[in-house]
């Protein structure tokens, strides 16, 4: 389920309802720093500003070789999901999947300043510099969706990654186990939403 233009609500459990709601950067700041539950918190204002510092850099990049991308983003959009995306006061950090346009990181390869992009993926590194835990799937258009046989391999991985974390931001830990416990069975559910955010 995609609820477009929806600003959604926590439940009583802490979490989104069950899907992914597309919204832009100012409404996703209203829901995950702005709104008054979170007024007492130090870690969410501080980390959504490194959201913001990180994202830039692909911004500087953009206008910097604008002539060679013609146009195109190298970010698409954002998806954010894990305790950032809940009513945990302080969360450590933002988990997110930054979906990056194929055409644009194959146009930027070798040039000045391009390998930020490399940099941008390296989770230990960004985590500890932004506090920010990014996962990149490469989008790419793809006209046969139902004709996986006619896919290249790029297509395909773009779809399998796609799926998986739409998965995986759906999922929480069962009651009685630990955060970073490893998942299970019973962990594959369905349990919360998360954010598709605009840029």
């Amino acid at each position: 389920m995609l609820a477009s233009g929806v600003t959604p609500a926590f439940g009583t459990d802490g979490h989104l309802p069950c899907g992914r709601y597309r919204v832009d950067m100012e409404a996703a700041y209203d829901l995950l720093v702005g709104a008054d539950r979170f007024k007492s918190s130090a870690t969410r204002p501080h980390l959504w500003r490194n959201l913001t510092i990180y994202l830039l850099v692909f911004d500087d990049l953009e206008r910097e070789y604008a002539g060679i991308l013609g146009g195109c983003s190298i970010i698409h959009n954002l998806w954010i999901g894990g305790s950032f995306v809940s009513t945990k006061n302080e969360p450590d950090d933002i988990d997110l999947t930054v979906f990056t346009d194929a055409e644009a990181i194959d146009a930027l390869k070798n040039k000045p300043g391009s390998g930020w992009i490399k940099d941008a993926f390296n989770r230990d590194k960004i985590q500890v510099r932004y506090g920010l835990d990014p996962h990149q799937v490469n989008y790419v258009a793809v006209p046969r969706v139902f004709r996986p046989t006619d896919m290249t391999l790029r297509e395909r991985d773009y779809f399998r990654d796609r799926g998986r974390f739409d998965d995986w931001w759906q999922r929480t830990h069962p009651p009685g186990t630990v955060d970073k416990q490893a998942p299970t069975v019973e962990s594959c559910v369905p349990a919360r939403g998360y954010l598709e955010v605009t840029l």
